[in-house]
């Protein structure tokens, strides 16, 4: 696939596409890298007070929340 072509799948623009590539480029020849993308997408509220985290690899992690701080301190620990 393109680059182009990934980017108009994946809503990303051209531009920053490529500064992002040259970061990793720049962190694989061992500068160091502050940052690590994700894809990360929303989709519909649950309502039973599960938050649900799904990886591009396929893995599902449900994670019970009923506090709001608890969740963010738990994303804030995640790599």
């Amino acid at each position: 696939m393109t680059q182009v072509g990934y980017c108009a799948r994946h809503g990303l623009g051209i531009k920053s596409f490529g500064r992002w590539r040259q970061r990793e480029r720049a962190a694989a020849k061992g500068v160091e890298s502050a940052l690590t993308l994700v894809p990360v997408g929303v989709g519909t509220p649950a309502l039973d007070g599960v938050v649900r985290l799904y990886s591009p690899g396929g893995w599902r992690l449900d994670v019970p929340c009923t506090e709001v701080r608890w969740l963010g301190e738990f994303l804030r620990q995640l790599p």
